[in-house]
C-alpha cells in the first residue's frame, strides 16, 4: 500500500485558484470582442467586422475628400473599434455598430475649425515623450513619428515636431509637460500642442499583484486653441505594442473631438445673431403701428426675438434678432401685409 501523499495548502490554493482562472478565460473567449483568437481565425473576424461597417458606409451621407480618406485609411483597417459589441451566428457574425462613433470621429478637420485655407495647414506642436534608456520605447520612436504625421496630415495639420531641449524651461510654474507645451504654444501663436508619452510604468503605477511583471504607460494628450484638452492614458503589459496602444488611444481622441467640435458649433451657432430691421411708413394711425407690430411679433417668433427701434406719427422701425437670412423674414413681412388695410401711399422695407 503506497502512503499517503499530502498537498501544502499553499500548493492547493494554487491549484485551484489555477483551475478557476483557466475556467473564467474560457468564459470570457466565447462571444467575446476581446478575445484572442487564432491568427487565422483572427483576420476572418475583422474581415466579418469590416463588412457589418461597410454596410452602415450609405447611413454617413455625402463625405468630403478629407472623410473620405479617414474612412478608407483609419476607420476600415480599425474596424473593431467602431463595433460596441457582437456574437458569432452560423451565418456569419451579427455586430452593433457605433455609427455615432463613427461619425463623431470623422467630424474634426483642422482647416475647418480653425477657418483657414485648405492650402495652408494649422501648425500643431508634437512632442513625442520617452526614456532613451528604454530600448523597447526607442525601438518604437521611428514608427510612431511616422504614424503621428500621417494621422495629423489627414486632419488637415502640419505638425511641429519639439525636441527635448525645447521642453527645457526654468520656470517653477511649468513643471507639467503640457504646461510647458502650452507655454511654448502660446508663444510661437500655434494652434495648439500633441503629447504622446510612451515609457516604463511608475512604481506608483503598478499594483502589488503585478509587481513582477514589466508593464508600461502609454498617454496622449491633444491642446487646441477653443477647446477643452483630452487626455487618453494607457497600461500595457511587455508583449503589446506601443503603435497599437497609440493608434486606439489617438483614434479614441480624435472620436472625442469630433463630439467636442459638433458642440461647440452648436454652441456658436446659438450665440450668433443678426439684426434685420423692418420700416413701416404710412399707416393711418398710431394704433394701427400697434396692430401690425403685435402680428409681425406673432408672426416672427419663431425667428427670434422683436423689439422697437424708432416709433413716431409717420412710421416704425422694428429689429428682429435672429440667425434667419433676411429674405425668409422678408417674405413673412411681405405675405403679411395684405391684411393689413394700408392706404395706397404705405412703405415697407425690409434690410
Amino acid at each position: 500500500m503506497k502512503p499517503l501523499k499530502f498537498h501544502s495548502p499553499r500548493s492547493i490554493l494554487l491549484g485551484i485558484l489555477t483551475l478557476t482562472q483557466a475556467i473564467l478565460s474560457q468564459a470570457y473567449a466565447v462571444g467575446s470582442p476581446h478575445n484572442s483568437p487564432a491568427p487565422g481565425a483572427k483576420h476572418q473576424e475583422h474581415s466579418q467586422l469590416k463588412a457589418a461597417l461597410l454596410q452602415y458606409y450609405s447611413q454617413l451621407g455625402p463625405l468630403e475628400p478629407w472623410q473620405e480618406r479617414l474612412w478608407q485609411e483609419e476607420v476600415l483597417p480599425q474596424a473593431p473599434r467602431f463595433i460596441k459589441d457582437y456574437r458569432a451566428l452560423p451565418s456569419g457574425i451579427q455586430a452593433d455598430v457605433d455609427i455615432q462613433g463613427v461619425q463623431s470621429f470623422l467630424k474634426f478637420y483642422a482647416p475647418v475649425a480653425f477657418r483657414s485655407s485648405s492650402s495652408i495647414k494649422p501648425k500643431l506642436l508634437v512632442y513625442l515623450n520617452t526614456q532613451s534608456q528604454c530600448q523597447k520605447c526607442m525601438q518604437s520612436l521611428s514608427q510612431i513619428k511616422s504614424y503621428v504625421s500621417n494621422v495629423l496630415d489627414n486632419r488637415g495639420f502640419q505638425p511641429l515636431w519639439v525636441s527635448d531641449q525645447e521642453m527645457v524651461t526654468d520656470s517653477p510654474g511649468l513643471s507639467l509637460l503640457e504646461d510647458r507645451l502650452n507655454a511654448l504654444s502660446r508663444q510661437r501663436k500655434e494652434r495648439g500642442g500633441m503629447i504622446i508619452t510612451w515609457t516604463p510604468a511608475s512604481e506608483e503605477e503598478i499594483d502589488t499583484a503585478h509587481a513582477d511583471e514589466l508593464r508600461f504607460t502609454v498617454d496622449v494628450l491633444i491642446m487646441l486653441k477653443g477647446m477643452s484638452k483630452i487626455q487618453r492614458k494607457k497600461e500595457i503589459l511587455e508583449n503589446v505594442s506601443f503603435i497599437s496602444t497609440v493608434s486606439r488611444l489617438v483614434t479614441d481622441i480624435f472620436t472625442d473631438l469630433g463630439s467636442q467640435w459638433d458642440q461647440l458649433k452648436l454652441d456658436e451657432a446659438d450665440s450668433v445673431q443678426s439684426e434685420v430691421f423692418i420700416e413701416i411708413d404710412g399707416a393711418r394711425d398710431f394704433e394701427q403701428y400697434l396692430k401690425i407690430k403685435s402680428e409681425l411679433t406673432e408672426q416672427l417668433k419663431s425667428f427670434g426675438v422683436l423689439s422697437d427701434r424708432a416709433i413716431s406719427k409717420k412710421d416704425l422701425t422694428l429689429v428682429v434678432f435672429t440667425q434667419t437670412k433676411k429674405d425668409e423674414i422678408q417674405r413673412v413681412v411681405f405675405n403679411s401685409k395684405s391684411r393689413w388695410d394700408l392706404s395706397n401711399r404705405f412703405q415697407v422695407s425690409v434690410h
